[in-house]
C-alpha cells in the first residue's frame, strides 16, 4: 500500500496491530509513512513511542538518528542538536552520519550556507571510507553548496578529488565542473566538460536535465546556436513528453533570428505543457515571433482565444497580453494600461503571484515612454513592499535621471542606512547621492563623496564612474 502510494489505508492497517513483539516495527513504518505525507509531528511521536517499547528489537541508536532528522524537519533544530550530542556521546563512529543529516536537512531547506559547516565535516569524518551511498551524497552536496554560494575555487577542488575518487561517476564530477566554469563565465571549459558528462552519463541520470539546459545556455552564451539547436532537437526525440526542449529549441531559433521556425516550437509549448509559468513564457516569446513575421493580429487572438475560457487565469492573461505589447509590438501604453488594469484588482481583493513582474514590465513601459519619475515611483512602491534595497537604489537613480535631485537624494540616504547591501550597493548609492549633491550646488561635499566612492570601493563599477564625474567635476575636458 505504501509502495502503492496509499499511506492512509496503510496507516489504518499498521494502527491495528497490536502484537507487543510486531507493535515497534509496525511504528517504525507508521513512521516512514507519516514522513512520506511529511507529517512530521505524528512521525516523531511514532518514533519516540518505539523508544518506550520494551520489547523493541530496533536499535535505540537507529531511533534516535531518524528522531533527530524529524525534529530537523519539523523546525525543532534545539530538540535535535541535542538528541544529536546525546549520540555523539555514545556512538562517536557515526560522527560523519551525525554531521551529514543537519547538513543534508539544510541543504533541502535551501541553508546552503548553514549546510556547508556540517556536510564539510560529515566529508571530512569519512575521507577513508568513501563507498557508502550516503558518504557520495554527502560529497555532492557540499559541490552543490559550493556551486550555488559561488564559492568557485573550493567547488572545483572538491569535483576534481570526486572524479578520482569514484571514477565510475565521472559523468556526475564533469557535469559540475562544466557547471563551476559556467558559472565563472568560462564558457568553452564548461562545454567541453558538459560534453563530456553528456557522453558518459547513463540514460537514467537524475541530472540530466540540468546538465543539458547548462550546455544549450552554454552553447548559447558563445553563439553556438547551430548547436544548441541540433542538441534541442535531438532532447526532443529523446524526450517527446518533456515540452522543455521544444521551449528551448523555439527560444534558440528566435536567438537566431529564424521566427518563422521558432513560432511552431512555442505554439506546441501553450498546446502541450502542464507548467503554467512554461505555457506563459511560451506565450510571450511566440508574440515576439509572429510579429516579426507581421502576424502580430494573430498573436493578440491567439492570447485572447486561449484565456477565453480560463477565468482564474485572468492575472496571467492581462500579463501576458501586456508582456507581448511592450516587447513585440512597442505599445508602451496598451502595456501600461495592460498593467494597471491588473493592480487594479490586486487592489480590489484579488490575489496575483505577478504583480511584481507586472510593475517591472509597467516600469520599462514608462521608461520607455520617457517617464521617467513615474517610473521612479514604480520601483519605490515595489521596494516598500519587499524591504529590497536594490529596488530602492533603482527608484532613486529613477528620480535622479528626472531630475528630482530633492527626492532621489532622500532614497539615497535611505538605503545608505541599511546594512543588508553589497559593496556594489553601496557604492552605486554613494555616487548617486553625489550627484545629488553636484546639481543642488553642494559642490564641495559631492567631489567628497565621490572621492570616497573610488577610496572605499575601487573595484566597483561606481568607481569607474564616480572618477569620471571627479575629472569632470575639477575642470577636465
Amino acid at each position: 500500500m505504501m509502495r502503492a502510494g496509499d499511506c492512509n489505508t496503510a496507516l489504518t492497517v499498521l494502527a491495528s496491530i497490536t502484537d507487543p513483539v510486531l507493535a515497534p516495527q509496525a511504528l517504525q513504518t507508521m513512521a516512514e509513512c507519516y514522513k512520506k505525507q511529511q507529517k512530521w509531528p505524528q512521525a516523531i511521536e511514532c518514533f519516540e513511542r518505539i523508544l518506550a517499547c520494551p520489547n523493541s528489537q530496533i536499535p535505540a541508536e537507529d531511533v534516535k538518528i531518524c528522531l533527530m532528522d524529524c525534529y530537523l524537519a519539523n523546525n525543532e533544530p534545539e530538540k535535535a542538536l541535542a538528541l544529536r550530542k546525546e549520540l555523539l556521546s555514545q556512538h562517536q563512529s557515526d560522527a560523519w552520519r551525525l554531521c551529514y543529516i543537519v547538513g543534508r536537512r539544510r541543504f533541502w531547506s535551501h541553508e546552503y550556507s548553514r549546510a556547508v559547516p556540517e556536510l564539510e565535516q560529515a566529508v571530512q569524518l569519512c575521507l577513508a571510507s568513501k563507498n557508502d551511498p550516503e558518504i557520495i551524497d554527502a560529497n555532492k552536496r557540499l559541490l552543490q553548496c559550493y556551486i550555488l554560494g559561488k564559492q568557485w575555487s573550493r567547488a572545483e577542488r572538491i569535483a576534481q578529488r570526486l572524479a578520482k575518487d569514484y571514477p565510475d561517476q565521472a559523468y556526475q564530477w564533469h557535469c559540475e565542473m562544466g557547471k563551476c566554469y559556467q558559472g565563472q563565465g568560462e564558457y568553452d571549459k564548461a562545454i567541453a566538460c558538459l560534453e563530456m558528462a553528456a557522453e558518459l552519463s547513463p540514460s537514467h541520470f537524475e541530472d540530466s536535465k540540468r546538465m543539458y539546459k547548462a550546455l544549450l545556455d552554454c552553447y548559447d552564451k558563445t553563439g553556438r546556436l547551430d548547436k544548441a539547436i541540433s542538441l534541442a532537437q535531438k532532447l526532443i526525440k529523446d524526450y517527446p513528453d518533456e515540452p522543455a526542449w521544444r521551449w528551448e529549441l523555439g527560444r534558440h531559433y528566435a536567438d537566431k533570428g529564424e521566427y518563422d521556425k521558432a513560432a511552431p516550437a512555442f505554439q506546441k509549448v501553450v498546446e502541450s505543457s502542464k507548467q503554467q509559468w512554461e505555457i506563459r513564457s511560451s506565450q510571450i516569446y511566440l508574440g515576439e515571433c509572429l510579429f516579426a513575421v507581421g502576424k502580430g493580429n494573430e498573436a493578440l487572438e491567439g492570447i485572447e482565444r486561449y484565456y477565453k475560457d480560463k477565468p482564474d487565469l485572468w492575472d496571467e492573461h492581462l500579463f501576458v497580453r501586456s508582456a507581448v505589447l511592450f516587447h513585440s509590438a512597442n505599445d508602451n501604453e496598451g502595456c501600461v494600461a495592460g498593467v494597471r488594469q491588473l493592480l487594479a484588482k490586486v487592489a480590489g481583493g484579488k490575489k496575483s503571484s505577478l504583480t511584481p513582474t507586472a510593475r517591472e514590465l509597467m516600469y520599462g513601459a514608462l521608461k520607455g515612454m520617457g517617464k521617467r519619475a513615474e517610473a521612479a515611483s514604480v520601483l519605490e512602491d515595489m521596494a516598500a513592499e519587499s524591504k529590497e534595497p536594490t529596488l530602492l537604489c533603482r527608484a532613486a537613480r529613477g528620480y535622479c535621471e528626472a531630475g528630482q535631485y530633492a527626492k532621489a537624494k532622500l532614497l539615497y540616504k535611505a538605503v545608505l542606512e541599511r546594512t543588508d547591501m553589497t559593496d556594489d550597493t553601496r557604492a552605486e548609492c554613494k555616487c548617486g547621492l553625489a550627484v545629488c549633491y553636484w546639481h543642488s550646488s553642494l559642490k564641495n561635499a559631492a567631489q567628497r563623496l565621490a572621492q570616497e566612492v573610488c577610496d572605499e570601493h575601487p573595484a566597483t563599477k561606481a568607481a569607474e564612474e564616480a572618477r569620471g564625474l571627479l575629472y569632470v567635476w575639477r575642470g577636465g575636458d
